[in-house]
C-alpha cells in the first residue's frame, strides 16, 4: 500500500497521545518493545505487512481513524438534508465506465452543475468514507486492513479509467476537428468539380448531336450489310443441310443393321437363359435331396448328443459327490493334525514351564527343595535312629 507524506504525518502524530497514560510496571518492557517496533514500522510504512501490524501501531492508527470518523460525522450532520434515502451501510464497489456514464438518466430530475446534486454526491462520499474507516478500524483490531487497500485500489482504478476516458475524448475531438476540416476541403473541391462537370456536359451535348447524325448514317449502312449477310448465310445453310441429309440416310442404314444384330442377340440370350433355367432346376432338385439327408443325420446326431449329455450329467454328479467326500476327509485330516500339533505344543510348553518352575524352586530353595534345619539333642538322635531302622 502506497501512502503519501500527509498520510505518514497523520499516522506519526498520535504517538504523543499515549505518553500520558499510566501503565503497570510489569508491562513497561512490553510497552517499550512495541513502541520501538512501531517506530521502526512508521519509518518503513511503505513496507507494512497487512497480516503482521504491531499492536501499538494498530492502536495509533485506530485512534487517527476514529478522529477522522468524528470529523466525517460532523460533516454528515451539516449535510443531513441530503443524506435521506441513502444506504449508509454500503461500501464502495467497482463500477465500469458503462455502468457509471452510459446508464439511462432521468433528465427531469437531474440538472447540470446543480448545488443539490453536488451536495448529494458529497453525502454519498461521506457515507462511503465513514463505512470504509469503520470497517478498517475493525480489521486493524485483528491486524489487517484489507478493506482500506481494496477501496484505495478501486478508487485508483476508477480515476485511471476516467483519465483514460478524458484523454480518449480529447483525441476524438481532435479527430472530429480534422474530419471537419477535411469535409470542408472536400466540399470546396466538389463545388469546383461540379463546375468543371457542367462545362464538360455542355461539350458532350454538342458531341451527342454530331454522334446522332453519324449514327443514322451508320444504321442505313448496317441494314444493307445485314441484308447481304443473310443471303450469304442462307446459301451456306443450304449446303450444310444437304450434307446433314446425307448423314441421316447413312445413319438410317446403320440403325437397320444394328436392329438386326439386336434381334439375333436376343434370340441367343433367350436360348442361353432356357439352358440356365434347366440347370437351376436340376441343382434345386439335388439341393432338396441333400438337404433332407442332412436333416436326417442332424436328428440322429441330436439324439446321440442328448444321450451323451445325460451320461455326462450322471458322471458329473458322481464326481461332485466323491469330490465332496474327499474335501470332507481332507478337512477332517487337517483339523485332526492341527489339534495334534496344538496338543504337542501344549505338552512342550507345559514341560518347559515345569522345568523352569523346578529350576526356580531348586535355586530359591522352595518347597521340597528347601534347606532343613538340624535338630539338636535327643530328638535329633531319635530321628537318626528312626531313619536307620527304616
Amino acid at each position: 500500500m502506497d501512502l503519501s507524506t500527509d498520510d505518514r504525518s497523520t499516522i506519526s502524530r498520535p504517538i504523543s497521545i499515549f505518553s500520558g497514560f499510566d501503565y503497570l510496571e510489569s508491562d513497561q518492557e512490553t510497552i517499550l518493545k512495541t513502541h520501538s517496533q512501531s517506530q521502526y514500522c512508521l519509518k518503513n510504512v511503505d513496507t507494512l505487512d497487512p497480516l503482521n501490524v504491531p499492536y501499538i501501531l494498530r492502536k495509533i492508527i485506530i485512534c487517527v481513524l476514529f478522529e477522522c470518523i468524528n470529523e466525517l460525522n460532523i460533516l454528515k450532520s451539516i449535510n443531513m438534508q441530503n443524506d435521506f434515502g441513502m444506504n449508509s451501510y454500503q461500501l464502495l464497489t467497482y463500477a465500469s465506465l458503462e455502468d457509471r456514464y452510459m446508464r439511462p438518466e432521468n433528465h427531469a430530475e437531474f440538472r447540470i452543475n446543480s448545488k443539490n446534486n453536488n451536495f448529494d454526491k458529497l453525502a454519498k462520499d461521506i457515507n462511503m468514507l465513514h463505512q470504509v474507516l469503520l470497517k478498517t478500524c475493525k480489521e486493524l483490531g485483528v491486524g489487517t486492513y484489507h478493506c482500506l487497500v481494496e477501496t484505495v485500489e478501486i478508487i485508483k482504478k476508477m480515476h485511471k479509467e476516467e483519465e483514460e476516458l478524458l484523454e480518449e475524448e480529447a483525441n476524438r475531438e481532435r479527430v472530429i476537428k480534422s474530419v471537419k476540416n477535411k469535409c470542408e476541403k472536400e466540399r470546396q473541391d466538389n463545388i469546383k468539380i461540379m463546375q468543371e462537370t457542367n462545362e464538360k456536359i455542355q461539350q458532350i451535348k454538342y458531341q451527342a448531336e454530331d454522334i446522332n447524325i453519324y449514327g443514322q448514317l451508320e444504321v442505313q449502312y448496317f441494314e444493307e450489310w445485314e441484308k447481304t449477310r443473310k443471303e450469304q448465310n442462307y446459301m451456306k445453310c443450304q449446303e450444310e443441310e444437304n450434307s446433314y441429309k446425307k448423314i441421316i440416310t447413312d445413319t438410317e442404314k446403320k440403325i437397320a443393321m444394328e436392329n438386326r444384330c439386336h434381334e439375333e442377340l436376343v434370340k441367343y440370350f433367350k436360348e442361353v437363359r432356357d439352358d440356365c433355367l434347366d440347370e437351376i432346376e436340376q441343382w434345386m432338385k439335388k439341393y432338396n435331396e441333400e438337404t433332407e439327408e442332412l436333416e436326417d443325420s442332424a436328428i440322429n446326431l441330436k439324439n446321440e448328443l442328448e444321450k451323451i449329455t445325460e451320461e455326462r450329467k450322471l458322471i458329473q454328479h458322481e464326481y461332485e459327490k466323491q469330490q465332496t467326500e474327499i474335501n470332507d476327509w481332507l478337512e477332517y485330516k487337517r483339523i485332526k493334525e492341527a489339534k495334534e500339533l496344538q496338543r504337542q505344543k501344549e505338552i512342550a510348553a507345559s514341560i518347559k514351564i515345569q522345568a523352569w518352575w523346578r529350576g526356580i524352586m531348586v535355586r530359591k530353595h522352595l518347597g521340597p527343595y528347601s534347606k532343613k534345619k538340624k535338630k539338636k539333642g535327643k530328638d535329633a538322635k531319635k530321628k537318626k535312629k528312626g531313619k536307620k531302622l527304616k
